[in-house]
């Protein structure tokens, strides 16, 4: 017991990141059964747990040797490093293993304790575990630790029993967004801490199917893809034949390819749609569900699960993005073969009438439920709700849109959602949405649809593949005859410099007749004109205009009034739509660091009429235009200072090729109060500029010509188009 008060006293004394950690091997931790008789020990415990995980940036060893003292008696499975792992029992009925894989990357830099992966470790120490309950924990992929007993510099290995964590290995340093890695931990998992029920949980960023999940601070946020995951779980497969639950404690992680990833490895699959923002699962929740009651199985744990992550994203705030499934993989071959049957009516329909097809699965994808802020320019994971998507385009696919449907339902045992994220059926898919090379790249890697492959390479590439064509003759012969002829590229649509028509009334409209059959989405662009510097003054986008798809015509009136924090003109970004609800991104400096505050707009069916703003909370921004682990999210608090975000762009600029793109930001600080809210503010007289974004169906985005309005004393008159 000396040697943890003495590492107790030199961790506080090396708190900081500045210091060397000792090269003594690390150990164990414990905490005490709560009974009176024993306080002297409960407050000498409590010390000891307050020494492990409120000293960040110390990473000295917890003790020096194998000697553990718990109410005064020595426990006699603490193993000294390099000792076999202790086996307690083979698997038999009633026994429980987790096996916890924990990526740390720069989660654990996270400040607040409760959001990281020590605060997650903390919450499973909470629950004592029976006899036939076992934790096994491999954690390593952070540059530092907000506790002493994980060494950043190594593969940490722990076991966790009762109420005591033993770390029972360590490996060099390796990978931990490397399938290999993996592999080699449900191997060691499998041969030392086998059980009847297995479950394995990995946490970290997850990337959606493109990306992948477990992204390595320490090897560039390197993550193992799903065809990774999918190799490791092959090789390494469960002991007791199938896992009972896999757990990807991540982002954007429910997908249809990381289902097919898993398919036959285990009976349930837990994961998110949604990007997991703010808070992580309740592992208290999850350990207590199996103590509490061993005869549980993995559907009743993934629920518990589920509804341990709902309650703690609302005691903490963070119910906006809530999402998580519970899958039953018995069905997911069934799956994969209903959204390879989509695909390939996808694919002979386009085969049979050219862009059309692809233009139109691009107006149902814009329309539903989409995640990871798909048009926004800090995150770019390109991922739909499968059953969103089918239902919005069952035009398209008359004889695969119910079979996917029903395969869905079936297998989503349970979702918990929130009303911005209600139109969701639990399962997530891959649609370009941005346009990334580098995204579809990684969806070529995946193996659940390869008519998807083929489809998108079309899009992507304006002519369809040779292994295309023969995949294409291979359904249907009859459709092969003078298909797949090589579609028109985008500077070849028309699309650009469009010209808009006006109206003294307000009214405006943009008419595309027949280049309307090559657009996926049309969204209205509004600005301010400076009449003294001839600059424009970016005010952002809006989707909530009139559209007329079959005659191409897209219009509406001009809307005075543009949204303001605490009445300071904002830049908004359309990036989504939920039941009655628009959701904007906001780009602002949060007490001086660049984010998004992301709002929904609710109100009837025209942005004009009578409606409110919720404020939903801050989201961090990505620099690089590669995509990159999810981002963080947090809620406005009293005190915080934000300067919204308004683009000028120069009047030596092309005003109709740089009307898309930010200029030189102009901000506006505002502190915030208890009464802080965003609504609607009159812009009064002045000169505007309206123009349209058209994207087409490779997801190119075209700008039309801007138009100006004069406003004078509520008067519109209108002015000459740039």
């Amino acid at each position: 017991m000396r040697t943890i008060l003495r590492s107790f006293r030199r961790c506080r004394a090396q708190k900081g990141p500045g210091n060397k950690r000792s090269s003594t091997p690390h150990s164990c931790y414990t905490g005490q059964p709560r009974r009176l008789k024993h306080l002297p020990t409960l407050l000498l415990a409590a010390v000891l747990t307050l020494s492990l995980f409120w000293f960040p940036g110390c990473t000295d060893s917890v003790t020096t040797d194998a000697t553990l003292l718990r109410g005064g008696a020595q426990n006699n499975y603490l193993l000294t490093m390099g000792e076999p792992p202790y086996k307690p029992y083979t698997a038999k009925d009633g026994t429980w293993a987790v096996y916890w894989y924990i990526c740390g990357s720069d989660l654990e830099l996270r400040d607040d304790l409760n959001f990281t992966p020590t605060g997650q470790i903390q919450e499973m120490l909470s629950v004592t575990l029976p006899d036939n309950v076992t934790a096994v924990l491999e954690v390593g992929g952070a540059k530092r630790w907000h506790n002493s007993f994980v060494d950043p510099d190594v593969i940490n290995r722990f076991v966790y029993r009762g109420d005591t964590l033993t770390q029972v290995e360590t490996k060099p340093l390796a990978n931990m967004g490397d399938g290999q890695t993996l592999a080699e931990f449900l191997e060691y998992c499998n041969l030392n801490y086998p059980a009847e029920h297995q479950v394995v949980v990995i946490y970290d960023h997850g990337g959606g199917s493109t990306l992948g999940v477990a992204f390595d601070d320490l090897y560039n946020m390197e993550p193992i893809s799903l065809p990774e995951l999918e190799q490791a779980f092959a090789a390494r497969p469960a002991a007791s034949g199938t896992y009972e639950l896999v757990g990807l404690s991540a982002c954007l992680m429910s997908t249809i390819d990381a289902i097919g990833s898993l398919e036959g490895q285990a009976r349930y699959l837990v994961a998110s749609e949604e990007s997991q923002l703010g808070c992580s699962w309740d592992y208290s929740t999850l350990f207590s569900a199996i103590a509490l009651d061993t005869t549980i199985d993995g559907a009743a744990l993934g629920k518990a699960i589920a509804n341990g992550y709902a309650a703690q994203c609302k005691h903490f705030g963070y119910t906006a993005y809530t999402t998580l499934s519970v899958i039953d993989l018995a069905y997911a071959s069934d799956l994969v073969k209903a959204y390879n049957d989509v695909g390939n009516e996808l694919l002979q329909g386009v085969a049979a009438n050219g862009v059309d097809c692809f233009a139109n699965l691009g107006r149902a994808a814009y329309i539903s439920e989409n995640y990871g802020a798909n048009d926004s320019p800090t995150s770019c994971y390109d991922m739909v709700d499968l059953g969103n998507l089918v239902t919005n385009a069952r035009e398209l696919l008359p004889n695969s849109a119910e079979p996917m449907l029903q395969a869905i339902n079936k297998a989503v045992i349970y979702h918990v959602t929130n009303p911005l994220r209600a139109d969701g059926l639990g399962i997530s898919c891959y649609f370009p949405y941005t346009g990334s090379l580098e995204l579809f790249e990684g969806y070529t890697k995946l193996e659940a649809s390869p008519a998807f492959r083929y489809y998108y390479d079309y899009a992507f590439n304006g002519s369809l593949s040779e292994e295309g064509r023969s995949y294409l003759a291979s359904l249907s012969a009859e459709v092969v005859e003078g298909e797949a002829e090589r579609l028109p590229s985008p500077s070849e649509l028309g699309l650009d410099g469009c010209g808009i028509s006006l109206h003294g009334n307000g009214t405006y409209w943009l008419e595309l007749e027949e280049r309307a059959a090559y657009v996926s989405a049309v969204y209205l662009r509004v600005g301010i004109y400076d009449q003294k510097t001839g600059d424009m003054i970016l005010l952002g986008t809006r989707d909530d205009i009139y559209k007329d798809w079959e005659l191409g015509l897209f219009a509406d009136q001009f809307d005075v009034r543009w949204g303001s924090l605490d009445g300071a003109l904002c830049y908004m970004e359309a990036v989504g739509q939920a039941e009655d609800k628009l959701l904007y991104r906001v780009p602002v400096y949060h007490n001086g660091v660049p984010k998004n505050l992301m709002v929904a707009y609710s109100g009837t069916e025209q942005h004009k009429s009578n409606g409110s703003y919720q404020i939903l909370g801050l989201l961090s921004t990505n620099d690089s235009e590669s995509p990159s682990p999810n981002p963080t999210f947090e809620n406005l608090k009293t005190g915080d200072v934000i300067e919204p975000i308004l683009y000028r762009l120069s009047a030596a600029s092309d005003y109709r090729n740089d009307i898309g793109g930010p200029g030189e930001p102009m901000t506006r600080a505002i502190t915030v109060t208890k009464g802080t809210r965003f609504y609607d503010t009159d812009l009064g007289d002045g000169l505007y500029f309206i123009s349209f974004e058209i994207i087409d169906y490779s997801a190119t985005r075209h700008y039309s010509k801007s138009a100006l309005y004069v406003i004078e004393n509520g008067i519109f008159n209108t002015a000459p188009q740039l």
